[in-house]
């Protein structure tokens, strides 16, 4: 290995991701949802630097790898290989400006739209290595335990496995599915070509999706119309890779 390993931490509302990079190249992927699973298995690792996404709180992650690493804490204040317009920097979630700058670094498109599709579903617009903003929404899983939870009757179901998603149900689970799923699909669709109306984009662009549900959203928006449409990607770990980028721009700055 040519340069000492680091790790990236996305700490998210479900599930804590760590990728080792050596360099640019991720060597290792650990997913957990406990803090001590995570910090068994970073503690035999030789670590140059660690950088951490949190966008769930409360936690003490920092404090406990802050004893073994020396550990930089993603904020607005960081040093960022592309520009942010966003008007409010210090609250934006740490997740989507990481996933922006990821899509920036493995992406050659001038244009690129990122989808993060986990808790919520985010929308990101990057242009010409500028982040402008996007949306956000509930994600999949929140849809069905709100129907749940402010129903009376109506169950809590979790996404089908499944290839197609019918517009449709024929009771009430599948129109339950039908509702959330296709509603789901139908929202990211709309929402995108608002952002390339909106935005007058007439060049070819680049869609890149990640999250828990970003898989399933690459695959059903493939069936759907995107007007100059360069390619449409599904990457698990766009976060990570953010992270690891503003990391090997800051560490000597801020360790």
């Amino acid at each position: 290995m040519g340069e000492k390993l680091r790790a990236a931490i996305d700490i998210g509302n479900t599930r804590i991701k760590c990728g080792v990079f050596d360099g640019r190249q991720i060597m290792q992927l650990f997913v957990t949802e406990t803090e001590d699973e995570l910090y068994n298995f970073l503690q035999q690792k030789n670590l140059a630097s660690v950088i951490i996404s949190d966008v769930r709180g409360g936690t003490n992650i920092p404090d406990r790898l802050g004893n073994m690493f020396p550990v930089i804490l993603m904020n607005s204040k960081l040093k960022l290989p592309i520009k942010n317009n966003y008007i409010s920097a210090e609250t934006l979630g740490a997740d989507r400006i990481c996933a922006a700058v990821g899509a920036a670094f493995l992406y050659t498109t001038q244009t690129i739209l990122v989808i993060d599709a986990g808790t919520c579903i985010t929308l990101g617009f990057v242009d010409a290595h500028i982040y402008k903003g996007g949306s956000i929404s509930p994600g999949i899983n929140m849809r069905y335990q709100s129907l749940h939870h402010y129903t009376g009757k109506l169950p809590y179901l979790k996404t089908p496995d499944i290839e197609n998603v019918k517009a449709t149900g024929l009771d009430t689970p599948t129109s339950i599915h039908a509702g959330v799923l296709a509603g789901a699909v139908y929202e990211v669709q709309g929402r995108l070509n608002a952002i390339i109306d909106f935005e007058k984009i007439e060049e070819q662009y680049t869609i890149v999706t990640t999250g828990g549900d970003g898989a399933f959203l690459a695959e059903q928006l493939k069936y759907c119309n995107f007007a100059n449409l360069n390619k449409l990607i599904f990457e698990p770990n766009l976060v990570l890779v953010g992270l690891n980028e503003i990391l090997l721009l800051n560490e000597f700055e801020t360790t």
